[in-house]
């Protein structure tokens, strides 16, 4: 069945060296753990100098995806298990998706706690202050309106101004 892979954490960043004008950017993308209903995808960013051909890895991450079905966002669907190169591989990613679990359910509670999720959701009203450039344009205060909507199967809200 086709789906949609929602983005649901960033585990970790990192951007270990510049990427210049003129260089080549390969950029490399690999499944390297499944759970019931999620993946981990590590990327990595390798850049080349075309001149000298010398290559460095630029940045790499670790991302996770649920899939959702494509004719109802709030349901999540199952993920293919994936065959791995050893016991041990299997084993590093089952570790690294109890972590992330862990921390990611520590980092709900401590929002939840600071700031409820709301009842019912809908539009709430913003102010925004608007700073004004070295030529004195664009001073105001503005008053926006934000939708929010509630998908419970990924536990996200998504927002987009009305």
């Amino acid at each position: 069945d086709h789906c949609l892979a929602a983005l649901v954490r960033v585990e970790k960043t990192e951007f270990l060296f510049p990427v210049f004008i003129g260089e080549v950017v390969h950029v490399s993308a690999e499944i390297t753990y499944t759970s019931k209903h999620s993946l981990e995808v590590q990327v990595k960013v390798i850049a080349e100098n075309i001149l000298t051909g010398t290559k460095k890895l630029a940045n790499k991450a670790a991302l996770w995806y649920v899939p959702c079905s494509l004719q109802n966002v709030d349901k999540i669907t199952e993920v293919p298990p994936i065959k791995y190169a050893s016991a041990e591989q299997e084993e590093e990613g089952r570790k690294r998706y109890e972590a992330q679990k862990i921390e990611r359910l520590e980092t709900k509670a401590r929002v939840e706690e600071a700031m409820p999720p709301p009842s019912n959701p809908g539009t709430v009203q913003l102010s925004l202050l608007v700073h004004a450039n070295k030529s004195g344009f664009l001073r105001s205060l503005e008053k926006s309106r934000i939708s929010f909507e509630y998908f419970p199967g990924l536990n996200k809200y998504v927002n987009r101004r009305v």
